[in-house]
């Protein structure tokens, strides 16, 4: 008799092991593409690389959470560009001036100067500022066009977007102290 209740107790463990196992493993909802974020960070300084893995489960959460904070402000006034310095439409509209092999230039109000590069389904900008120091970040174009259109995007249809664009690298961002990639892992299948 303990035999058996050991056994039936045993598989109850093995089955709650199962769906906590499950429910940690699957991707973020409305994503079939991309299982994961993979974040990695490599200092130049120390030459040390920190790669960090953001779980489809625990982007759907911070989804949920940061979609009301985000309705929230939009019901306040919602977002407005008119203060930045350079606004997604002009870096498109600059992204569509450049040429192969040329960039166009952009230049801020404090007298920063931003290269916009097409880059095919990405967009590269590189940023030289004060005492030569200069950042280059490559963004997906269908994320700048979302951004350029007068319309919200949510943290949701943000991840939404992400999962129609598939698995690869999203966001690369070099300058002269580290280098951040920002990937995406595909879904097993």
């Amino acid at each position: 008799m303990k035999e058996t209740r050991a056994v039936v107790l045993g598989l109850v463990a093995v089955v709650m092991i199962a769906f906590v196992w499950a429910f940690f493993r699957r991707p973020a909802p409305g994503m079939s593409r991309v299982r994961a974020l993979r974040v990695e960070i490599q200092d130049h300084r120390e030459g040390k690389t920190v790669s960090i893995r953001v779980p489809g489960f625990l982007m759907g959460a911070s989804a949920r959470i940061a979609s009301r904070a985000w309705e929230k402000a939009r019901r306040h006034g919602g977002f407005d560009w008119s203060d930045s310095d350079v606004t997604p439409k002009e870096i498109l509209e600059a992204a569509e001036r450049s040429r192969q092999g040329q960039a166009s230039v952009l230049t801020t109000r404090d007298g920063h100067h931003v290269e916009v590069a097409s880059l095919g389904p990405a967009v590269r900008l590189t940023v030289s500022g004060e005492d030569s120091h200069h950042a280059s970040i490559e963004l997906p174009r269908a994320l700048l066009e979302r951004l350029a259109q007068n319309a919200d995007i949510t943290p949701r249809e943000l991840l939404q977007r992400l999962d129609e664009m598939g698995p690869g690298e999203l966001v690369a961002i070099h300058s002269d102290d580290a280098d951040v990639r920002v990937t995406a892992e595909p879904t097993a299948h």
